[in-house]
């Protein structure tokens, strides 16, 4: 007598994940992107596709992989392949001193399979937030005409014995508090300088500080000689 016993290998779906570069020195100053890595396995016995969809809390932008979206639908891994997928994320642009320094954003990432959702993965990569130290500085004249860049602004014409005033703001554009130091000088040493911070005035350096998003207007008095 001869038996035959036939076997089938029914399909089994699975799924390992694993994130790389998420550590504590995950982040970026805003505007900028901090980037880690989602590793996806293939642990079934069979060719599988796999999604990924990353969210955050507060929608900072996320993209995944090459693209401009923060979902996509991977090739299909055969068993026991592995991919590493890059997932992008942008810090937004300071605003008022916000997104702080030391501020962080968890991002959210669950890959699932497109051939059976229940088999799933969900990781979770915090983001932090860098210190910027970035500022800006505008001249401004007795009329309120920003003068721009010193190639680009017109002569300014002064009569002898005249007080000119230069109105200066400096913007504290980071997120962090920023400490300034100002002088002022003259070419010709006959024309007298100073510097008019509030109540303080000075000939020589002025120190002050700014809150991160707020800015400080300081004024140059010229003493134009009488001759």
């Amino acid at each position: 007598h001869t038996i035959r016993v036939t076997s089938i290998v029914e399909r089994i779906e699975g799924l390992y994940t694993i994130l790389a570069g998420a550590g504590n020195d995950l982040g970026a100053q805003p505007g900028n992107t901090a980037t880690f890595s989602l590793s996806v396995r293939n642990t079934g016995n069979g060719d599988t596709q796999y999604s990924i969809a990353c969210s955050s809390p507060q929608q900072w932008i996320v993209n995944v992989g090459s693209s401009q979206s923060s979902s996509m639908v991977l090739d299909p891994l055969s068993r026991l392949q592995f991919l590493p997928v890059p997932i992008h994320v942008r810090v937004p642009n300071t605003e008022d001193g916000q997104p702080a320094a030391g501020v962080t954003e968890d991002v959210t990432c669950v890959t699932t399979s497109v051939q059976d959702s229940s088999v799933t993965k969900t990781d979770v990569a915090t983001v932090n937030v860098f210190e910027s130290y970035d500022f800006t500085v505008d001249l401004i004249d007795d009329d309120g005409v920003f003068l721009g860049a010193l190639a680009l602004a017109e002569d300014r014409a002064v009569l002898n014995g005249d007080l000119s005033e230069t109105s200066v703001v400096v913007t504290n554009e980071g997120n962090v508090p920023m400490e300034f130091s100002m002088t002022v000088s003259s070419s010709l040493n006959t024309w007298n300088a100073q510097l008019i911070f509030g109540e303080e005035q000075t000939t020589g350096a002025l120190e002050f500080s700014i809150a991160a998003g707020d800015s400080s207007t300081i004024t140059v008095q010229m003493m134009v000689p009488l001759n």
